[in-house]
C-alpha cells in the first residue's frame, strides 16, 4: 500500500496522492490488509498482554458484525461506544463499518448529564459500556435505553440483558455483507469538545477515515511499521492511526490509561517510529535516555517555536506539524524534508493533498496577503454536517 513517490517534486507528489483508487469502505480496507499482511501484528494491547495480527483482526471484527446483527444493528443503526483502551474497542468499531451502521464514540470522562446528552441526541439505539464505566450511564435519572439495549463489556453484566464476552463467543468469524457500503456512507457522529454549551456530532463518512489515513500516511515520507497510540480511543486520533497502521501493514500499540507522564517511555519501551504529541508531553521533566528512542518522525500541535527545537534535540526527532480538525481532518502539514529546515518558522507548512483553503473577511472576501482571516476548508471527505445542528451547518458551509 505504500509506494515510494515522496521524493518527487511537491505538486507531482500530491497529484499522485490524490489519484490514488482507495479502499470503498473500512471492511474493506481491512481485508485488503489482512491480505497482505495477515501474520502482522497489528494492535498490541501491551497492559493487558493483548496482541491481534491483521488476519487476526479481521476474524474478530467479523465475531463482533455477526453478533451485532443478532442483536438487531443494520445499515444505519446508531450504536454508543463506552470503551475506555480495550480491545472490544477498535473491533466494535471495524464490525459497525462492516455492517454500514454508525459508532458514537462517547468520553469516558463524561458526566451521566452529558452522557444522557450524547446518546439522546445522537440517537443511539444500543449502547455497549464496559462494566467499570457504567455508573456513570446508571447515574442518569431516566437512562435512554431501555436494559435489553445495553451491551456489557469486561465484567458481571448485572441486570442487563446482553455480555459481549457471551455475544462474541457465539458468533462466527466469517462475515457476508448484506447491504452495500459506500465510500460516503456515516460510520462515526463524533462529538467535538463544546466549548460553549454542549458539544455538536461531526458527522464523518468512510471516506474522511481512509482518505485522512492514506494522506497522512504520507505525510511521514518514510515507511512506519510501529505506532505509539498515546491517547484514548474514543478520541479521532486513535482511530486515525489505526487507518494509518493498516495503509503501512504495521501496528499500533495502545496504553489502557494514556497519561503524559508515561507517554515517550512506553513509546521507547515498544520501540515505536511514530507518535502524535501534544505540548504536556514535551514539559515532562527530562530523562537521561530522552534521545535513545526508535522514533523516525512525530507530529506535533500547537508547539511554540522554541519548544519544537528544543523537542528535537532532547528527543533525537524530526517534529513535524500538522493541522487539522475533527471537521476537516487534514488541511495543512510541514512536508518531512523541510522540517529540520525549518524548525522555529511557527508555519504548519503547506495545503494538504485533496484540500483547497482560503482566508475570508466577516464578509467573505478573500483577504490580501499579509493580512488576516478565517480559514475555509473545501474536500473530498470532510464532515458531512453536524448531526441535528441546522444552525451550526448554515453558519459553517459556504460554496462547498
Amino acid at each position: 500500500m505504500f509506494t515510494g513517490f515522496d521524493d518527487l517534486p511537491r505538486e507531482e507528489m500530491h497529484r499522485r496522492i490524490e489519484a490514488t483508487a482507495l479502499a470503498p469502505n473500512l471492511g474493506a480496507l481491512l481485508d485488503e490488509t489482512a491480505a497482505r499482511h495477515g501474520e502482522r501484528m497489528a494492535l498490541s494491547f501491551f497492559d493487558a498482554g493483548v496482541e491481534l495480527t491483521w488476519g487476526a483482526l479481521r476474524d474478530e471484527v467479523g465475531r463482533a458484525a455477526n453478533a451485532l446483527r443478532r442483536l438487531g444493528v443494520r445499515k444505519g443503526t446508531h450504536v454508543a461506544i463506552l470503551l475506555p483502551n480495550v480491545p472490544e474497542f477498535p473491533i466494535l468499531w471495524l464490525a459497525l463499518g462492516r455492517l454500514g451502521a454508525i459508532m458514537i464514540p462517547v468520553n469516558i470522562t463524561y458526566t451521566a448529564r452529558e452522557i444522557d446528552y450524547v446518546l439522546t441526541d445522537g440517537a443511539a439505539e444500543l449502547l455497549v459500556a464496559h462494566a467499570e464505566l457504567l455508573p456513570g450511564y446508571e447515574g442518569i435519572e431516566r437512562p435512554p435505553l431501555p436494559m435489553g439495549r445495553v451491551v456489557v463489556v469486561g465484567g458481571a453484566h448485572g441486570g442487563y440483558a446482553h455480555d459481549w464476552r457471551v455475544l462474541a463467543a457465539a458468533a462466527e468469524p466469517a462475515f457476508t455483507e448484506v447491504e452495500a457500503v459506500e465510500p460516503d456512507d456515516l460510520v462515526n457522529i463524533q462529538y467535538t469538545s463544546g466549548t460553549t454549551g454542549f458539544p455538536k456530532g461531526c458527522m464523518l463518512s468512510h471516506r474522511y477515515w481512509i482518505s485522512l489515513g492514506y494522506v497522512t500516511v504520507r505525510f511521514w515520507g518514510t515507511p512506519i511499521e510501529r505506532i505509539y497510540g498515546g491517547a484514548n480511543f474514543y478520541y479521532m486520533l486513535l482511530q486515525r492511526m489505526l487507518v494509518n497502521a493498516a495503509f503501512g501493514g504495521g501496528a499500533l500499540f495502545v496504553p489502557r490509561r494514556p497519561g503524559a507522564r508515561s507517554f515517550m517511555a512506553e513509546a521507547r519501551t515498544h520501540r515505536c517510529e511514530n507518535a502524535a504529541i501534544f505540548e504536556a508531553v514535551y514539559k515532562q521533566p527530562p530523562h537521561a535516555e530522552d534521545g535513545c528512542n526508535a522514533l523516525k518522525i512525530v507530529n506535533i500541535f500547537g508547539f511554540t517555536p522554541e519548544s519544537q527545537a528544543d523537542f528535537q534535540r532532547r528527543f533525537d526527532v524530526a517534529a513535524q506539524e500538522f493541522y487539522g480538525m475533527t471537521e476537516t481532518a487534514h488541511i495543512a502539514y510541514m512536508p518531512a524534508s523541510e522540517v529540520l529546515a525549518r524548525t522555529g518558522s511557527g508555519s504548519c507548512g503547506v495545503v494538504a493533498p485533496g484540500r483547497e483553503v482560503s482566508l475570508r473577511d466577516p464578509d467573505w472576501r478573500e483577504v490580501e496577503t499579509g493580512r488576516e482571516g478565517e480559514l475555509w476548508v473545501r474536500g473530498e471527505g470532510i464532515l458531512q454536517g453536524y448531526w441535528r445542528k441546522p444552525e451550526a451547518n448554515a453558519e459553517s458551509f459556504r460554496d462547498g
